[in-house]
């Protein structure tokens, strides 16, 4: 049997508690939760709308950020992928166990994205404009 594929490009659907992020076909990726009212996210361990909407854009970027252009090499393919797991495990941790706070799940994500080996990763492997290297 072969693996499952999600065709690019991903796009992002709100619905009343949730963002869902959608390959190309439709086919559901993954939902991100949130709740608007404050005290009942920080009962249900859910993240304000705002925070699961900055959280479902950067999942529907990752067909980009890992495809694999002509010239790249697999360790620094690999070092994109290492990171974006880091920050999916942590998603994973504060849905399922509600082990962090929504907060520290974006400020996670949004240090894992600016961190300069990361961006050096993605330039070399074609992911910003040619002679746009990060900072």
């Amino acid at each position: 049997m072969s693996p499952r594929r999600f065709p690019p490009p991903w796009s992002i659907g709100e619905q009343p508690e949730s963002f869902i992020v959608k390959d190309a076909g439709g086919q559901p990726v993954a939902y991100v939760y949130f709740e608007d009212e404050p005290q009942r996210a920080m009962s249900m361990r859910r993240m304000s709308r705002d925070e699961a909407r900055r959280i479902a854009a950067n999942v529907a970027k990752l067909p980009d950020l890992l495809r694999q252009p002509a010239g790249a090499t697999n360790a620094n393919v690999l070092a994109i992928c290492e990171r974006v797991a880091e920050v999916q495990a942590l998603l994973h941790d504060h849905i399922e166990c509600g082990k962090h706070l929504p907060a520290d799940v974006v400020a996670k994500a949004q240090a894992v994205l600016t961190e300069p080996e990361l961006l050096r990763a993605m330039f070399d492997v074609g992911y910003f404009p040619p002679k746009t290297p990060p900072d």
